[in-house]
């Protein structure tokens, strides 16, 4: 069974030698089939501008990052049930609440504590739903993970600047690194190996949009 954990600002990152700083930022990945990714969502605005991912954890909650919380609930939809954010297929839904983690605070720019948010759809989506994941699950050093979202596919480190982001979800595998590695590359006021994973590959990372969307293990298609 696959189980899910919402990929948050230090949730999944690139260590150095490649493309990525303390932000979430796929890239390196493919285009990844609707039926394998049922239950992603993404989240975007009344206006069609997708900012953010997450997961169907209830057929009325989307489980996503707390730091997605841009907009009120009042200019936010979830698309569910589709793959691609310009087919007709799936489902628009509005959205009612936007719950974070109590706890969410941001001592550290970029790297958001309790990085957690609920949000309730105005309608039960009749897309499948998937279920959260045990920490003990997936922080295993060396484990592999996925990770899918409609976020940038390319970043200019150079300047600082993230390329369009994709139509069609889109997957890539990365690998849990050690959580000392993690402390030294990033420090430790940034990652906190408690409540936090990083997790990458050469060349693979998330990307800007793709924040709190699915982080995956777990039999795969």
């Amino acid at each position: 069974m696959r189980r899910v954990l919402p990929l948050v600002a230090l949730g999944l990152l690139a260590l150095p030698g490649s493309a990525a700083a303390i932000t979430t930022r796929v890239i390196g990945g493919s285009a990844a089939a609707a039926a394998e990714w049922p239950f992603a969502v993404a989240l975007e605005t009344t206006y069609g501008t997708q900012f953010c991912g997450g997961s169907l954890v209830a057929p009325s909650w989307v489980l996503t990052a707390g730091h997605c919380r841009l907009y009120p609930a009042a200019q936010v939809r979830a698309v569910t049930g589709t793959g691609d954010l310009e087919a007709e297929d799936g489902q628009r839904l509005g959205v009612v609440r936007q719950v974070r983690h109590p706890g969410y605070r941001q001592i550290v720019a970029g790297a958001p504590r309790n990085d957690v948010m609920l949000v309730q759809l105005a309608q039960p989506s009749d897309a499948p739903t998937i279920a959260l994941a045990d920490g003990d699950d997936v922080r295993q050093t060396g484990a592999v993970l996925r990770v899918a979202g409609w976020g940038s596919t390319s970043y200019d480190p150079v300047n600082d600047n993230f390329g369009p982001g994709s139509v069609v979800l889109r997957q890539t595998a990365v690998r849990v690194q050690d959580d000392r590695r993690c402390v030294r590359a990033y420090g430790a006021d940034a990652y906190h190996p408690q409540d936090m994973i990083c997790a990458s590959l050469p060349g693979r990372d998330a990307c800007a949009g793709d924040s709190g969307g699915p982080l995956v293990r777990g039999v795969w298609p």
